[in-house]
């Protein structure tokens, strides 16, 4: 007994020493998404290691730490960190698990196509508390803010309030519902945006301005809100990757 536990444990060892040696090269490509993989690089192993890849519009090092005790027991065993000007991502993940992520992006580092988006200011923020994946969304508890309606006063020379509200699952899609109210000028402000991300790359975007500030409607008109009384409605649809 004594000397089949030794053999067992010696080929449990070299198992595990193997697979702790592998190359991230040969794993990453089949676990990051296929469209961040493509001209991504990888370095180390499995167990510890980092992957160049592009986020937004610069490439960042996505470094990770493996628990081989949480990976034995399920739990998030993940431990990952990207930090980029104007975007920083850390949390913890497991099999197709998160939680604790913390996201920081500025909105000039989005890969967004839209040209009026260019040049603007401000930052979106987001925590995660938890989170359940398939080949979409199961559930995800979390909130998430934003005061790019604030940080370009000096370009519009308007300025709206501060967004904030819960992240959430619907359908399979990930939505940001957000809300904010200010007094600007005198004039007391109601906004309300839906943001729906898909698993194939597709956004859809439903925003609601409640405003009687005669610069807001210049501004908005820009950005292709259509006026409804003394509200501003935008409803859009393109692709977040």
């Amino acid at each position: 007994m004594k000397k089949t536990a030794l053999i067992l444990s010696v080929i449990i060892g070299s198992g595990v020493a193997i697979i702790s040696a592998l190359p991230l090269a040969w794993i990453g490509p089949h676990v990051v998404p296929a469209h961040m993989a493509q001209n991504a690089r990888f370095h180390g192993t499995i167990w510890q290691g980092q992957a160049d890849m592009a986020f937004g519009k610069s490439r960042a090092p996505l470094t990770f730490k493996t628990s081989p005790a949480k990976l034995l027991t399920g739990r998030e065993f993940l431990d990952f960190s990207v930090q980029n000007s104007g975007f920083n991502l850390q949390g913890l993940a497991g099999f197709k698990t998160a939680k604790d992520v913390q996201i920081d992006v500025a909105i000039a580092q989005l890969p967004l196509l839209d040209p009026r988006i260019r040049g603007l200011h401000g930052d979106i923020k987001a925590q995660v508390t938890q989170a359940k994946f398939g080949s979409k969304c199961k559930t995800i508890e979390g909130q998430a803010e934003t005061d790019f309606m604030q940080a370009n006063e000096a370009t519009w020379f308007w300025q709206g309030p501060k967004l904030a509200g819960p992240l959430l699952c619907d359908e399979g899609d990930i939505v940001i519902d957000m809300r904010g109210q200010s007094v600007w000028d005198g004039n007391k402000q109601d906004i309300s945006a839906q943001l729906r991300f898909k698993a194939d790359g597709v956004y859809t975007v439903n925003m609601r301005v409640e405003t009687k500030d005669k610069r807001a409607a210049v501004v908005l008109g820009f950005y292709g809100f259509e006026p409804d009384g003394i509200q501003f409605v935008l409803s859009e649809t393109g692709r977040w990757y």
